[in-house]
Parts: C-alpha cells; structure tokens; sequence
C-alpha cells in the first residue's frame, strides 16, 4: 500500500528494534492513517491502539479487529480505563506480538509532539520510542491525516497518488526505562507521568520537534466549532493540557472545556463577546442548554456549568452588570472577550 502511494523509499535509522522481551511496546508519533501500514510492515503485525470511531473506516477496521487492536473511545473517560487494562494485558502476556501505541491519541501535522497520555506507560515497562517523518514530493501535499478538520482519508491518498513519489524516514531510538520508583512514595500515576515526560523529550530531542500541550481535547472543539459553522474554530485549540494545569480541572477539564466552549458558541457564534452577549452566555446557564439537553459537568463534585446560578449568582459572585462582567473578563481592555479570556474569568468566578 505504501508502494502504490508513492513512498520508493523508507530508510529506517537509529538502533534495531528491540525483541519483545526487552521492549513489548514500541511508542511512536502520529500523523496520518499510513503510520499504521508502516508499523505492519516494520514490526511484523503488531497489536496497536486506535479511536473507537475508526471502527467507520471501511477495510481498515477489518484489518484492526483482525489485528486484535485496542479500541477507545475518546470521549469517555471509562474507555481509556478500560483500554488501559486490556494494554497492561497485552504488555505483560508474551504470547501477544509487539505493541505500538500512538501516546498522543490524536493525528498532527507533524511540526510538535503534543501532550503523551499515559495508557501506555502505567505499567511502568521499557518501551522503545520512535520518530516518524514524512518527505512528500511538493510543498502542497501533506500525508498527515487532518480530518475532521481537513481532508478526508480518500483525498489524502489521492493527492499523494498525484505526485511523482515521497519518501520517509522512522528513527529507531534506544529502549528507554521506567524511573526506579521502589522503596518511595511516588504513585503509579506519577511515575507514569514522569516515565511519559522522559520518553517525549527524547523523541522531541532526537527530531528536533517542540512540544505543546495540545491534546485530543483540542481537537474536538474544534470540531465543535466547525459544525456549528463558527467562521475560525482554530480559536478553540488553547493547548488543553495547560489550561488544565493553569485553570484546574473544574474549567480545565474535557468536560469543562465542552460545556465553556458550548456557552461561549451560543452567546455570540464563535465570535468574541461584548459586554451583552458575555451577560446573555453567563446568566443563561439558569435556564440550561435552551434546548432540553443535560449540561455537562465541570467536576466530580456535582457543580454543572453555570454552578453560580445564573443572574442571581453573578450577583453573589460580584457581578452586577453586563459592564462590570465585561471589565473583570476582558484581559486586554479591548471591550471584547475571546475563549482564553472567557475561560480564565470562569474560572475566577
């Protein structure tokens, strides 16, 4: 498949992949729908993980249910707990093949590694990181997969099918281990998080790439966004990552996230809000959705958006006016609120 799509050439550098018994998982970035052909060529067949909705993909998910892959569905944080169980599973049972697992849960373009999540390092077993690069014939044509938001898979394999040929490089790095957590008081999930942060730098250092804070949630406001017609959705993509640590989970959460991206949508379409229709998003939430849907939760502890209870509880909280709301959110005294501004004044509240 690769062939025919015009890749003459995939030239493998670095160390050799590592047996099962040193490494089970192999931790790559993600770009575009080829990754996976790669890997069933390089090692052999593998176990990956993938989005539930992939399942849509006609051919493919035959090949992945064959393939014994581990579904998730992105939005339900119950799945990935789920999942993460079936890859411990998979990880520790030597009768498996290899695995490989995309840590960012998403497609980019390629330019970032963004946020890691932590499925495939809560067992705290050595993984072997590799790096993915994409050389595609003219500067217009990209095999990153970028739908929702972009082409669709069909279109992608056509324009690269237009082209003369392309090439690629995968970057083989040394295994890499778990830091030694025995005999300290380090949780499981805080050695998962700084195993992930070790493994993220290396790769980002052996390819020259950043890193961001961006995640799947970013993706799916935008998406959001771009089905309610909003004329920029890329105003959504906030690198989730840190709002979480800046704003906490109450706002920064997916489900925060949602809820503040539906409000902000409802009161003006995307655009920045003036004074009336911050009033309009904010004392809203009294009366819910509008539309008869539940709103969703910002936190465990039972606090819907708009917790403060509409007029009346901006009121409590000091807001006593269109105008004094506005003076407390717009940060940069322009007399507009954009989505940053609107999440950082919630989260104030």
């Amino acid at each position: 498949l690769l062939f025919c799509l015009g890749f003459v050439r995939i030239r493998v550098k670095g160390e050799p992949l590592a047996p099962r018994t040193k490494a089970a998982a192999i931790v790559s970035n993600h770009q575009t729908f080829l990754d996976v052909c790669l890997w069933a060529y390089l090692a052999e067949a593998p176990v990956s993980v993938s989005a539930k909705e992939n399942l849509g993909i006609p051919v493919m998910a035959g090949i992945m249910k064959a393939a014994q892959c581990v579904f998730v569905d992105r939005d339900d944080p119950n799945s990935a707990a789920n999942a993460t169980k079936q890859l411990t599973a998979v990880l520790t049972n030597d009768g498996f093949p290899k695995i490989v697992v995309y840590p960012e849960g998403n497609t980019s373009n390629g330019k970032q590694l963004t946020q890691f999540k932590l499925g495939a390092f809560l067992p705290l077993m050595p993984v072997q990181p590799a790096v993915i690069t994409y050389h595609t014939f003219g500067k217009r044509v990209n095999a990153s997969w970028v739908e929702p938001l972009g082409m669709p898979i069909t279109v992608v394999a056509l324009r690269l099918l237009c082209q003369p040929f392309h090439t690629m490089d995968v970057q083989l790095l040394p295994v890499v281990y778990p830091p030694t957590t025995a005999g300290s008081n380090v949780s499981t999930t805080d050695a998962a998080r700084e195993f992930a942060a070790l493994v993220r730098d290396k790769m980002a250092s052996a390819s020259n790439l950043p890193t961001t804070e961006h995640n799947y949630t970013d993706t799916s406001l935008m998406l959001r966004a771009a089905r309610r017609g909003v004329h920029d959705p890329s105003v959504f993509c906030v690198e989730a990552g840190k709002v979480r640590t800046e704003l906490g989970p109450r706002v920064g959460s997916h489900a925060g996230l949602v809820a503040a991206a539906k409000a902000f949508i409802d009161a003006n379409g995307g655009e920045p809000l003036d004074a009336d229709s911050l009033w309009s998003s904010l004392s809203s939430c009294e009366a819910g959705s509008g539309s008869g849907e539940t709103t969703p939760l910002l936190d465990a502890s039972d606090k819907s958006w708009g917790w403060w209870g509409g007029t009346r509880g901006l009121e409590r909280v000091g807001l006593s006016s269109p105008e004094v709301a506005l003076r407390a959110f717009d940060q940069t005294h322009d007399g507009k609120v954009t989505f940053r501004e609107f999440l950082h004044g919630v989260a104030s509240l």
